[in-house]
């Protein structure tokens, strides 16, 4: 039985979408639930949340009203929201544990087509994404289209980015649908706080023009995946003409553009200077060199040796991965072994990747000469390009983009309030978060 106070909360959920004048978000709501740069009200409700908007388009006032209630765990709810008896959104509200149990979250999708399930992710699903990865490549607007296979190692890459939080859509035994958020501790405007990386949107092109795009996204929310998290902003780096995007409310961030090379081990390795001896860098060398070379760039993350120290640990637990020096630079090295199939313009590109996915110098020539030193390493391995992430507007681009067979444009998308300052500063781009 659900207590009185989640009930009353829920009354309020109702109001709310009906655009009852009583709905307030005093006792209802968690204060915290509400982005603290964009004031919550009803109006902002209404005009962010663009399914009811259209709706109402489409059928004037309406008014809904509570249908079953599906009491999942002593702080979630499934709820039905029904208007004149049918059903038009399936509500996740969660709650307080305590009294006075004020909501914390909620999320709301259209119902789905029978048998189709939408679930929290399992790392038994990840073969079942690498499947769903090979159906849905990226398109960018020059009609380049790019797939990734990830093999075995999908699951090591949700693992990397750990705190995360993922959902998948199944149907008929299969995956037509997966979604992640990534917690990320960073410095924005002076302080410190927590971003939301958004990735890995995928939904099967046969099941895209249904309820399955909006419920996947309503499930997987940067509200509900670290509600105990003070979250800054969410973000997702894709093509800069995302449309979808864009009508979601996320705009690309103006004068931004960051660039996925992949350098070729083999043109790396040829220009290898063999005095050049690379070594093994402590910790604090690390800290120290990330600090001073991205210090000052949006994104950068809170680092400390114990962060970097559980970041090592999990490298070394990916198979082939270390930190490599040389006395200028040092890089972090994946060896994912990630395949990817890159046509456009008549060609087609096959490239075994290995990940770049911490990088500092004290000038940009001596990480030329680690990435160097550690292609000739790997000369007659599987792997046969690095993945490095970069500002376009960073020193080190120029230098890089001459080495690359390939370049990858993307914006980041975030809500509009964000992208002022994120437009003004260099950004800090982590290989793995992609």
């Amino acid at each position: 039985m659900l207590n009185p106070e989640k009930r009353h909360h829920l009354d309020w959920l109702v109001q709310l979408y009906s655009h009852h004048p009583n709905a307030i978000t005093d006792d209802a709501a968690d204060p915290h639930l509400f982005d603290r740069h964009n004031d919550f009200g009803i109006a902002a409700f209404l005009e962010g949340f663009r399914p009811l908007k259209k709706l109402r388009e489409q059928r004037g006032p309406v008014v809904f009203e509570l249908g079953a209630i599906d009491e999942a765990a002593d702080d979630l709810v499934f709820v039905e929201l029904l208007i004149d008896g049918e059903l038009i959104y399936i509500a996740r509200v969660r709650f307080e544990v305590e009294s006075p149990c004020r909501i914390k979250y909620w999320g709301s999708y259209p119902p789905l087509p029978d048998g189709v399930v939408l679930r929290d992710y399992q790392p038994s699903d990840a073969a079942g994404c690498v499947a769903l990865e090979q159906l849905c490549p990226f398109e960018s607007s020059d009609g380049v289209r790019w797939t990734i296979n990830k093999g075995a190692q999908f699951d090591d890459y949700l693992k990397f980015m750990s705190p995360i939080d993922a959902a998948v859509v199944e149907f008929n035994d299969e995956i037509i649908g997966f979604f992640s958020c990534a917690l990320r501790p960073i410095r924005f405007n002076d302080q410190d706080c927590n971003a939301v990386y958004q990735h890995h949107y995928r939904v099967h092109p046969d099941h895209r023009s249904g309820s399955v795009s909006v419920a996947l996204a309503s499930y997987v929310d940067p509200r509900r995946t670290f509600e105990h998290d003070q979250v800054e902003f969410p973000y997702s780096m894709i093509d800069p003409d995302n449309v979808h995007m864009q009508n979601m409310g996320f705009p690309p961030v103006p004068n931004l553009r960051v660039a996925r090379l992949t350098l070729p081990i083999e043109t790396l390795a040829g220009c290898a200077n063999s005095s050049t001896e690379l070594h093994t860098p402590s910790v604090t060398t690390i800290l120290h060199g990330m600090k001073s070379t991205h210090g000052k760039r949006v994104l950068f993350p809170t680092h400390t040796e114990q962060f970097l120290a559980d970041r090592w640990n999990r490298i070394s637990s990916f198979g082939q991965s270390n930190y490599v020096a040389n006395n200028q630079a040092f890089i972090g090295l994946w060896q994912a072994k990630e395949h990817n199939q890159i046509e456009g313009n008549g060609i087609v590109q096959h490239k075994t990747i290995a990940y770049i996915i911490d990088y500092a110098f004290a000038e940009p020539t001596g990480l030329l000469e680690v990435l160097q030193s550690s292609a000739q390493q790997l000369q007659g391995s599987e792997v046969s390009h690095f993945s490095i992430l970069c500002d376009t507007r960073a020193t080190e681009y120029a230098m890089l983009k001459e080495i690359a067979d390939h370049e990858a444009l993307l914006a980041l998308h975030t809500l509009p309030w964000i992208c002022e300052p994120l437009s003004a500063t260099t950004l800090y781009c982590d290989g793995i978060y992609f």
